[in-house]
């Protein structure tokens, strides 16, 4: 009969002794990691697996959402800071203004590519750079945005 601590005698797996079942302790000792999630039933884990492969992209997402959202908002508006251009003058301007989206879409497909690179620890220095880029392509998209020159 299996008791609770309680010993009201339902909910509980343990024997009346204390102690779990000799096969349930084998199966605790057999497995890597205790509170591993397996999604396929049986498979193990690779040994080169990164359990922390979510950490540096979502640092990366959290800080650079944010600005490529802004940057986003600048970018669709851009085309006014142009309306006091001559024919022939505002090169600089021009230059910036085709700079800036360039920079925004390098630093969505970092954030991207920081995503969907392999979760294996060899792979970790290249997640962590393209997770670095990402928010600082953002950031200097915006200060390139925040310092356009006048136009001419």
């Amino acid at each position: 009969m299996t008791t609770s601590p309680g010993g009201h005698g339902y909910g509980s797996d343990v024997p009346e002794g204390g102690r779990p079942h000799p096969q349930e302790r084998q199966e605790e000792q057999a497995r890597p990691w205790p509170y591993a999630v397996h999604l396929v039933p049986g498979r193990v884990p690779h040994p080169d697996q990164d359990r922390r492969a979510y950490v540096a992209p979502l640092v990366a997402t959290v800080f650079g959402v944010p600005l490529m959202l802004v940057d986003g908002l600048i970018v669709m508006f851009s085309p006014m800071a142009t309306d006091s251009c001559s024919a022939g003058g505002c090169h600089a301007l021009y230059t910036a203004l085709t700079i800036g989206p360039c920079l925004l879409a390098a630093a969505v497909l970092a954030l991207i590519g920081a995503w969907q690179i392999s979760h294996r620890l060899r792979h970790r220095l290249l997640r962590t750079a393209l997770s670095a880029a990402a928010p600082l392509l953002a950031l200097s998209a915006l200060l390139l945005y925040l310092h356009l020159p006048a136009a001419s």
